[in-house]
């Protein structure tokens, strides 16, 4: 057979056939969806595939989006948190939280969908390894120092839930609070007028910076004790 003969009988066999594609693939053409109109018909779409042959590489929607989001959060700068070796355990804690507290709060419509399982990469790992043994180093047992790190998580995790809420909700709150105090006799409430005064609007920045100090003056008990 002729070499055009073999090209034209390749080329019949090949009629037909889907296109090979790989994980990698889906999970850059959802991406150019967008989560937001995320569906697997659009993505098979981007690809010029039937949507059956996503389902050999993903489980379903929700996978999708987790792979999305873990792809988005292992290009941000958290991988990038750790302190010189000269920092003591507090600044290693504080280093932690705000690079934990930026990434979600960059990416806060992705978190949703990710697990600890699969957002912890390895080099993630090594880093909060080092935290871990900065903090037994210290004087910390291994028991604390997990409690440690997960109060660090939920503290991110707050600020995280507090963004899904619709824009200006916690203004609203403030200003309700504000109207609640106005309704009563000026010579009532001083103290919670007083703070009211000194907070007139919600400052998540520093409410994070109190609840980290908040954490590390309480850690610091348990070294003296």
């Amino acid at each position: 057979m002729s070499t055009n003969g073999r090209q034209r009988a390749a080329a019949a066999r090949g009629r037909g056939r889907p296109p090979v594609i790989t994980r990698e693939q889906i999970v850059r053409a959802a991406r150019e969806v967008g989560l937001a109109d995320l569906r697997m018909a659009a993505v098979a779409e981007v690809l010029n595939v039937r949507p059956a042959a996503l389902y050999h590489h993903v489980r379903d929607r929700d996978e999708l989006i987790e792979l999305v989001a873990r792809q988005v959060l292992e290009e941000t700068e958290y991988d990038e948190w750790a302190p010189g070796t000269d920092t003591d355990w507090r600044g290693w804690l504080r280093a932690y939280a705000y690079a934990l507290r930026k990434a979600m709060l960059d990416n806060a419509s992705l978190f949703q969908y990710i697990r600890l399982s699969t957002a912890t990469t390895a080099h993630r790992l090594d880093q909060i390894e080092q935290l871990v043994e900065v903090l037994v180093d210290a004087g910390f047992d291994h028991g604390t120092a997990s409690h440690a790190i997960q109060q660090v998580h939920l503290m991110a995790e707050a600020e995280f839930h507090d963004a899904q809420d619709p824009p200006g909700s916690q203004r609203r709150q403030f200003s309700e609070f504000r109207k609640a105090l106005q309704a009563r006799p000026d010579d009532e409430l001083p103290h919670l007028r007083r703070m009211a005064e000194l907070r007139p609007d919600p400052d998540p920045d520093a409410q994070f910076d109190f609840m980290l100090g908040c954490l590390l003056a309480g850690l610091e008990t348990r070294l003296d004790t």
